[in-house]
């Protein structure tokens, strides 16, 4: 009875593996109206047990990796078109259009406007020190990444910190905030009374009269959604 060598994969493509046999469990998590097969594209890497498709792969991430969001691989055409997580509308006019695809319904998202974002950075802009409070469980730290990559150096200065009121449900992606900003972020925890009920307001609040007193800091943003000049 012969005896074969064991194939051993590589870690990437053990990985590649375990993602196409098991994303499209995912499909549920997204709306009906949107291509699933747009989305699966970005995990799905064909034929990657061929020689040197995974090798190919890293390649091109390597050469283009500020193109990546949060320079994070993702199984696409790099291009230099900014975040592509900006908003929903340029996410998915870039996905459908690696595709040569266009969506053209915006009635089925609500995004923030250029209004609201002009808002945010004027008011940054006449402010002298500014400190951002996220109620991390009703907030996106995608979309506030996307709004810190649109600030230059003049106004990120002028943000003293970053605050996240966090509680155990909230995703995990606040845990990365810090490895993609210079802006000093304080994570707190804070336990839930119950599993409806937060203390996540009244601890923020609590922070922000301390920030005014102690550290002189003025002007707050909430949230990203409700600047406040004290």
């Amino acid at each position: 009875m012969g005896v074969y060598p064991r194939l051993v994969l590589c870690p990437e493509v053990q990985q590649a593996r375990l993602i196409n046999e098991n994303i499209d469990k995912c499909s549920h998590l997204f709306y009906d109206w949107l291509n699933w097969e747009y989305i699966r594209d970005l995990f799905f890497v064909p034929k990657y047990n061929k020689n040197g498709v995974m090798k190919q792969e890293f390649t091109k991430y390597m050469a283009n990796i500020e193109h990546y969001p949060f320079q994070m691989y993702i199984h696409w055409q790099p291009a230099e078109v900014g975040s592509i997580i900006y908003s929903d509308r340029k996410f998915l006019k870039i996905i459908y259009g690696q595709h040569n695809d266009s969506f053209t319904d915006y009635t089925k998202y609500r995004d923030a406007d250029d209004e609201t974002r002009n808002n945010i950075y004027n008011f940054i802009d006449s402010t002298e020190k500014t400190a951002i409070a996220v109620d991390c469980e009703n907030s996106d730290p995608y979309k506030l990444y996307s709004v810190l990559k649109g600030l230059n150096q003049e106004e990120l200065a002028k943000i003293e910190k970053i605050t996240l009121y966090d509680d155990p449900n909230t995703t995990a992606g606040w845990d990365w905030l810090s490895k993609f900003t210079q802006i000093p972020v304080e994570h707190i925890e804070i336990d839930r009374v119950t599993d409806r009920k937060s203390l996540v307001d009244v601890r923020m609040t609590a922070s922000v009269v301390t920030d005014f007193y102690r550290d002189g800091i003025t002007s707050f943003i909430n949230s990203l959604r409700y600047p406040l000049n004290i």
